[in-house]
């Protein structure tokens, strides 16, 4: 399961599910590798938040 983090806050939030699987991170967007159904990633503090690493 993927986390999405903040730089500059503690905030964290779990990628979501799209046909039973977790969504992909492709640039700016979540995918979905089964139905290509996309999201755009969750801001915080004004930023795109990203995976954690």
């Amino acid at each position: 399961m993927a986390i999405l983090v903040c730089d500059n806050c503690t905030s964290k939030v779990k990628t979501p599910k799209c046909c039973g699987k977790e969504m992909e991170l492709k640039g700016t967007d979540l995918v979905c590798g089964d139905c290509g159904n996309t999201v755009e990633v969750n801001n915080c503090c004004g930023h795109a938040m990203h995976e954690k690493k």
